[in-house]
């Protein structure tokens, strides 16, 4: 270790022991990032910290010591830097709700805010920051190391490549530091909560998407934050006072300019303009995008996905003077070019011709030069296949599509814990049964599209026995699918029998089932030889994976296998990509 990396760790040894360090490893630059072109004020940019290596060090520590138990402190109405959630869990709920207000013809209405909170990470009160961390039960020398990072910096803009003067800070979370979405995302949790004790307290009416599924009253993405409740005029009048509260608390303010309110169908115009008078907020008939994906009126339309076919063209203007050899371009295809789609295939079952045209330019980009000219040498079926099966790895827009929706597939059958899979388990009667459900009249985009990647995939899913507590009913344990579904109706002394006490017992099946069922089953039944482990939970697993585990990788080697587009062969090409050799060769 040198010199100067021993005198680093010390350093750092000595932040978190004594929760201090030198504050002038903490003094920052600011990058000034312009938010559109041209900028014409001060709000029109974007300030990013430029952080000392030594202070990121202990950030960054400090960072990988929160992600662990975040999760236990920040509630399910939060997804944005936790381990296990993303962008596409909040962008689901929303699509849900907004569909369900779309259908809804009551005249008492729902409500739908969008609101944007102005400068949110410069205008963070510290003293909140701190309260909010003790009221979480953070150690003391984890509160006062964190606050440390946060007050003890000096400031200094940099303006057209010099550095200004420096001045010291009073409020707010440096953008580019590490840990500052952490502290926000702490901070905002306290308005869920506070949120939370308002339905509890019946003073806030949320919305119900189904009879027993939960309450949606707020979705928070980082600075992003939806609030959903009864279009009433007592409604409107208590979340303003409750953001009051919590803006003063918190130095957080809406910007009423750029929030927006969706209302629900049904909802008459003169109390819509009433609430928008009351909320100051102006009325939409469309959210258009939430979090980069588009709030989709009914079943998925070819203009709904054209940005995309739009962003591909745009990157691809950029590299038409670029001199790029085959390798080149097929790296850039299958790195930058075909990840631009990818983002929203994770929700929505894009159109077909917009996977045709996806397709079309990835294709044209790989054979045509600048001048657009070039013959396609060979198939796209072929090239569109792993490299171990003598393909270039590109991936066909349609399997990606739905091995990407296969994920939610997958969180449906072991995430139960989190907020979309709940709401869809209680809407659609979901959970373990999705392997067998189907698509319904009047349900969400979202919905189908899970059924659509379902329908391809569904034999790759297989149930693995452990204790045998499924329900012998109504648990789809076998090919044929939930057993329930076979009979017209199942005899009230069978309801709860398990499939451990079914399989396991060494009476005659009509000793023990009172009802009857088809011979198929029966057979099923008698060819069943399990050894259960009451230590371990019944799960399904991914056939195509060695660890159980469903990946968009493994979905799509088993889509290209198993609907025959390729033909598995003794003969793997694997060992020709691993040589380290130029790829023109």
């Amino acid at each position: 270790m040198t010199k100067s990396s021993h005198y680093r760790v010390e350093i750092v040894k000595g932040a978190f022991n004594t929760g201090y360090f030198d504050p002038a490893i903490s003094n920052t630059l600011i990058a000034l990032i312009p938010k559109v072109d041209p900028p014409k004020t001060y709000k029109d940019f974007r300030p990013i910290s430029l952080c000392n290596t030594v202070y990121k060090i202990i950030t960054k520590v400090l960072v990988n010591r929160l992600r662990p138990i975040l999760a236990n402190i920040i509630g399910p109405y939060q997804s944005s830097f936790l381990p296990g959630r993303g962008t596409s869990d909040n962008a689901i709920v929303l699509q849900e709700i907004i569909h369900f207000m779309r259908r809804s013809k009551k005249k008492k209405g729902y409500v739908a805010f969008k609101l944007d909170l102005e400068k949110a990470f410069d205008n963070v009160n510290w003293d909140f920051l701190k309260n909010s961390l003790q009221d979480f039960g953070f150690p003391d020398i984890t509160i006062r190391l964190i606050m440390h990072c946060v007050t003890s910096s000096n400031l200094s803009i940099l303006w057209n490549g010099n550095q200004m003067p420096s001045f010291k800070p009073t409020h707010g979370l440096r953008q580019g530091d590490p840990l500052s979405p952490y502290l926000f995302i702490i901070c905002m949790e306290k308005l869920s909560i506070a949120i939370h004790n308002a339905v509890l307290n019946k003073t806030w009416d949320p919305v119900h998407i189904s009879n027993d599924g939960p309450h949606l009253s707020h979705l928070l993405f980082a600075d992003d934050v939806l609030l959903f409740t009864k279009a009433k005029n007592s409604q409107i009048r208590f979340i303003t006072e409750l953001f009051d509260r919590f803006s003063h608390a918190s130095g957080l303010k809406i910007n009423l300019t750029k929030s927006r309110a969706f209302y629900s169908t049904g909802t008459p115009q003169d109390k819509v303009n009433r609430l928008t008078s009351l909320s100051g907020i102006r009325s939409t008939t469309s959210l258009d995008k939430y979090l980069g994906f588009p709030i989709l009126k009914g079943r998925p339309k070819k203009s709904d996905f054209l940005f995309i076919i739009d962003k591909m063209q745009s990157r691809l203007a950029s590299w038409r003077n670029r001199l790029l050899n085959k390798p080149g371009r097929i790296a850039l295809a299958s790195s930058v070019l075909s990840s631009i789609p990818t983002y929203y295939m994770q929700i929505a079952w894009l159109p077909q011709s917009i996977c045709d045209s996806i397709d079309q330019v990835t294709r044209n980009f790989i054979w045509r030069d600048a001048n657009n000219k070039g013959i396609h040498l060979v198939s796209w079926k072929k090239i569109a296949c792993p490299k171990k099966l003598g393909g270039l790895g590109l991936r066909s827009a349609r399997d990606a599509n739905t091995c990407l929706l296969g994920k939610l597939v997958w969180d449906i059958l072991q995430s139960k814990d989190k907020l979309w899979v709940n709401i869809f388990s209680h809407r659609y009667d979901a959970g373990v049964k999705i392997l067998h459900a189907i698509d319904h009249q009047g349900s969400s985009s979202t919905w189908s599209a899970i059924i659509r990647a379902k329908t391809v995939l569904r034999e790759g899913f297989t149930w693995r026995a452990g204790s045998g507590s499924s329900s012998f009913w109504f648990c789809p344990w076998t090919v044929l699918g939930c057993f329930s579904k076979l009979v017209p109706y199942i005899d009230i002394h069978d309801l709860q029998l398990t499939v451990k006490d079914v399989i396991s017992s060494n009476n005659p099946h009509s000793q023990i089932l009172y009802t009857n069922l088809p011979h198929m089953a029966l057979d099923i039944i008698n060819n069943t030889h399990t050894i259960f482990n009451d230590q371990i939970e019944d799960t399904f697993i991914w056939s195509n994976n060695k660890n159980g585990v469903y990946t968009a990788k493994s979905g799509y080697d088993w889509i290209l296998t198993c609907t025959e587009q390729v033909q598995p062969s003794p003969h793997t090409w694997s060992w020709i990509w691993k040589l380290k050799v130029p790829e023109k060769i």
